[in-house]
């Protein structure tokens, strides 16, 4: 099984804030799910095989798993029903 961790929810541009780093704002959405419920928004951007391999790289050799995060791409991410392992 995924490891599950804290995900914002709702990440999106709307709710970064950047200064001298980025940060998220609005974690009313806050659950625990794979960290793909939260990378999707990052699928069709334009840098986001760069982004997603930054993420792995910083993870300590996480790998992205591509079936979950088109899952969320397709369901519109983690907001409207909760995480995936919520019955």
């Amino acid at each position: 099984m995924k490891p599950i961790e804290l995900c914002h929810g709702d990440a999106h541009g709307n709710n970064v804030i950047q200064g001298e780093r980025l940060v998220l704002a609005d974690w009313e959405d806050l659950r625990l799910a794979p960290p793909e419920a939260d990378l999707f928004i990052y699928a069709w951007h334009p840098h986001g095989s760069m982004l997603l391999e930054a993420y792995a790289a910083a993870r300590q050799g996480y790998r992205i798993n591509h079936e979950l995060l088109y899952f969320y791409v397709l369901r519109g991410g983690s907001r409207t029903s909760g995480s995936i392992y919520n019955a």
